[in-house]
């Protein structure tokens, strides 16, 4: 199936679109035709991440699902660590003030 031209401009090479499953493709050109140019260029960084996740050289469609099961797993997993780490500092940042008070404090009284 030919490539619109306008997704080459926007980082999809003719290998990758030649193993992109069929629903990937019918919403590339959707969105091509209807002037989603941001959804497409969205659309195809993902695929792009996506791809990374693949194993071996398969191309069939169950093949991309397990792919982006993958992908979705590994956004979720780094999602969660953000979450950790804002939590962790936040800890951290009221140890450090209540640190700070109760030697003010103990300061204060000696």
């Amino acid at each position: 199936t030919e490539k619109p031209q306008e997704l080459t401009g926007w980082g999809l090479d003719d290998e990758l679109w030649n193993t992109l499953p069929n629903g990937a493709v019918r919403d590339l050109r959707r969105f091509v035709r209807t002037g989603k140019d941001e959804l497409a260029q969205n659309r195809i960084e993902t695929l792009i991440e996506i791809n990374e996740y693949r194993r071996g050289s398969m191309t069939d469609e169950s093949t991309w699902f397990e792919a982006s099961r993958a992908w979705e797993f590994g956004k979720n997993v780094k999602a969660i660590e953000a979450k950790e780490k804002a939590k962790a500092e936040k800890r951290a940042k009221v140890k450090a003030r209540r640190e700070k008070a109760e030697a003010e404090a103990e300061a204060a009284s000696a």
